[in-house]
């Protein structure tokens, strides 16, 4: 009786065809899969915003949207805005802002967001 040393060659040619087939499957799937929705951000809708002393901005007589905190510190970025202006916080050691509603949200490291439909300011004032 002969030892076999190896694959047939009828063997490889099946193995490399099922390899060729797994491939040629997977690649349409991850292509046409769609992206994630980024969630939107936690955010603050104010009567008055405050941005005088940038980075940090201060909105009063606020409400909260998209799960953003009533009350002690931000964690995370957020965005405060008001009829008009927007601006967005980034974390800046150990929090991104401090929330006490209605009356106050305080935003540090925060900048200006340019949106469609917010006036911009004239520089009359």
């Amino acid at each position: 009786m002969k030892a076999r040393r190896g694959w047939t060659t009828a063997g490889r040619l099946a193995v490399a065809a099922a390899g060729v087939l797994a491939l040629a499957g997977a690649v349409p799937a991850t292509a046409t899969a769609a992206p994630a929705k980024a969630e939107p951000l936690p955010a603050y809708r104010c009567m008055l915003l405050e941005t005088h002393e940038a980075p940090f901005a201060v909105g009063r007589h606020c409400e909260t949207f998209n799960g953003a905190p009533h009350e002690g510190p931000i964690f995370g970025r957020f965005v405060i805005e008001s009829p008009r202006e927007a601006v967005i916080c980034d974390v800046f050691r150990p929090f991104s802002g401090y929330a006490q509603l209605p009356d106050r949200v305080e935003g540090r490291f925060c900048h200006r967001i340019e949106r469609p439909g917010f006036p911009a300011e004239s520089p009359e004032g």
